[in-house]
């Protein structure tokens, strides 16, 4: 159980974080970000139907939200900082519905969505974890989809390097413990495959698949990174087809929220 204290104090520093950082979200540079967001995009937007309404939790910039409206019927974008909503209102459709709010505590009804999806580590900001996926079991409708992604504790490439570099073990060990910092203001869960499920089955949704992205060229020159181009991806993918497939970066789960069946529906009718 996350202490109240601690809990209060996790969401202001990450309020305040992306208040003031918000402009480095716009774009993406970087060649290894671009190869993590193409494929945990792919593996998110393979959950959304046509005719599905979404719930797009820590929408940030809009940018996944806006992947999401070519794909589905209607998309509700969530955040709880003011300033990265300001920036996703500029790239975002009109008919698409921006909200400030805490994902821990959802202004929405239950069982109203068809889909939840939460892109880049999004979950991982959430100080109580275990709230925040209870939170999207209940607006989550019965057979509903979900495809959430986190930030991993059993990234291979941080424990690799954190052999390697000794000199970083203490502030790796910390990292790993469960507390990012960057400059001592940023905050995020690292998470197991093993917590995520099993926070998902107290909230009555089934893990379908699990996967995660290997980040391996992060170990490589960034120009080196540009001129391979998509063959990063390919052997991230590679990665995926071998015991090492949740050893990543980002974790990546599917599942779907378990049906209601007629007895519990006549019980709370």
């Amino acid at each position: 159980m996350v202490a109240r204290k601690d809990v209060l104090k996790a969401k202001k520093v990450v309020r305040e974080y992306y208040e003031e950082h918000s402009e480095l979200y716009r774009g993406v540079e970087h060649p290894t970000t671009r190869c993590v967001l193409r494929l945990s995009d792919e593996a998110l937007l393979g959950v959304v139907g046509g005719g599905d309404v979404v719930l797009d939790l820590g929408c940030g910039t809009g940018r996944f939200t806006r992947l999401l409206q070519l794909r589905c019927k209607m998309v509700f974008g969530v955040d709880f900082s003011s300033s990265m909503l300001s920036h996703a209102k500029k790239v975002v459709n009109v008919g698409t519905c921006l909200v400030l709010a805490d994902g821990e505590k959802l202004p929405f009804k239950d069982g109203v969505f068809d889909v939840v999806v939460s892109a880049w580590g999004s979950m991982s900001n959430l100080p109580d974890l275990a709230r925040g996926v209870m939170e999207i079991g209940r607006v989550l409708k019965p057979g509903g989809k979900v495809g959430l992604t986190f930030f991993n504790r059993l990234d291979l490439i941080k424990i690799v390097g954190t052999i390697l570099c000794p000199k970083r073990l203490g502030k790796l060990l910390d990292y790993h413990r469960g507390i990012a910092l960057e400059n001592g203001r940023f905050f995020a869960h690292l998470t197991t495959p093993r917590q995520i499920t099993t926070l998902m089955r107290q909230n009555r949704m089934t893990p379908k698949k699990l996967m995660s992205v290997i980040t391996i060229h992060t170990l490589l020159p960034i120009s080196i990174c540009k001129w391979l181009g998509k063959c990063c991806e390919k052997l991230v993918k590679l990665v995926d087809k071998t015991p090492f497939n949740q050893l990543g970066y980002m974790l990546i789960v599917l599942g779907e929220k378990q049906p209601e069946h007629k007895n519990h529906r006549e019980k709370t009718g």
